[in-house]
């Protein structure tokens, strides 16, 4: 066993299966990294968009279009929809399906993030939303949210299956070098008594 890993052959298979998997890795990942800043980009504008909205919805129908908007909103909207807390000069909510309690984490630009625990077939279930703030005029202010949770999902699951994948190869590549290895082996061994 030790002479056929030692072999010129094995390693070089070795060598090749290794540098050729670490390639595929790379290119994968730089695809899922590609795939995943535009998800957030277009996640990001679908919520300014849905902020411009609600922005002219206040100008024509103050805060009782809001309330209606975003009822007529959650009514119609089942996946992948957006979640909205409205509040008052005060702090208080007036509209939106968000708690008002819930603990944002801030980052730059007025963009948030945070997670709520959400009922999913009886269950709770813990969701990521990246969400954003804005003021509506007359001290209401709105966040508009959007969860991220079935692309952060898809994310680790891609990851995972590329994980396993490349071990798997990696180890059945292994495995084969070594049976090819052994067998130039064999082949050199019964040249050499010839």
């Amino acid at each position: 066993m030790q002479k056929v890993i030692s072999s010129l052959t094995f390693r070089y298979i070795a060598k090749y299966l290794l540098v050729l998997s670490g390639t595929v890795f790379l290119v994968v990942a730089g695809l899922y990294i590609f795939f995943s800043y535009n998800y957030f980009r277009d996640l990001s504008r679908s919520i300014v968009d849905e902020q411009d909205t609600l922005q002219l919805v206040y100008r024509g129908q103050s805060l009782e279009g809001i309330r209606q908007y975003v009822r007529d909103q959650q009514e119609t909207q089942i996946l992948d929809r957006f979640h909205y807390l409205v509040t008052d000069d005060s702090g208080n909510k007036v509209a939106g399906d968000l708690q008002a309690a819930a603990e944002y984490r801030e980052f730059e630009d007025g963009w948030m993030g945070f997670e709520l625990a959400l009922l999913e077939w009886g269950e709770s279930v813990d969701v990521d939303f990246i969400a954003r703030e804005i003021d509506l005029g007359d001290g209401h202010r709105a966040i508009v949210a959007r969860s991220f949770e079935q692309a952060a999902y898809q994310g680790r699951l891609v990851l995972a299956t590329l994980v396993r994948t490349m071990a798997i190869t990696i180890l059945l590549g292994l495995i084969g070098g070594y049976f090819a290895a052994a067998r130039s082996l064999q082949r050199v061994d019964w040249l050499g008594r010839e």
